[in-house]
């Protein structure tokens, strides 16, 4: 082996090593940049006494909100005068006391 050997494979190990070390710093670099932003807004709004009255007889029949699980539970407690079926004003003393109509905004910033 010539006098030269060994100082082109010691250059060679410390390029590789350096290029490594180089090669962590940029990931650490571009690792710690990274930002999150998230924003979500939530809206609910008032139903519509015509949404539920399917076939547009004035009234609600339990058959009609079978797809609405809050007011199908709560049918029978709002059927103030026992006939199977919920009047405008029935429907209206629902809303009031069970559907929460505020808007929501919610905004996360990293």
């Amino acid at each position: 082996m010539n006098k030269l050997t060994p100082t082109l494979l010691a250059a060679a190990l410390f390029g590789v090593a350096g290029l490594a070390a180089a090669n962590d710093d940029k990931v650490a670099v571009q690792a710690s940049t990274t930002t999150t932003t998230q924003q979500t807004t939530t809206t609910t709004t008032k139903p519509e006494f015509t949404t539920f009255d399917v076939n547009s007889d004035g009234a609600i029949v339990l058959i009609e909100v079978e797809k609405d699980k809050l007011l199908s539970s709560k049918f029978i407690s709002y059927d103030l005068d026992r006939d199977g079926k919920l009047s405008p004003g029935e429907f209206d003393d629902y809303v009031a006391a069970e559907v929460d109509v505020d808007v929501e905004i919610e905004v996360d910033d990293d």
